[in-house]
């Protein structure tokens, strides 16, 4: 398994409310878990998660609208 993919799958379980830790789950397992969540593509949703944290509140509140999110 890719290292990197497994320091992906890392950051996106250990962010996500279903997981309070992450210690002692393997690369691989992080993986599979990983993309049990998110679906195959982890670097896709990795980028898109650092894009939506670095957007200013306005902006997000721009995309959520558009996206039919919030009214």
């Amino acid at each position: 398994m890719n290292k990197k993919l497994g320091e992906i799958a890392m950051d996106l379980i250990g962010d996500h409310p279903l997981y309070a830790s992450t210690c002692g789950i393997t690369y691989p397992e992080a993986i599979a878990i990983a993309k049990v969540v998110f679906g195959n593509d982890l670097i896709a949703v990795k980028r898109e998660n650092d894009r939506i944290g670095n957007l200013t509140t306005e902006e997000l509140g721009k995309e959520l609208k558009a996206e039919g999110v919030i009214q």
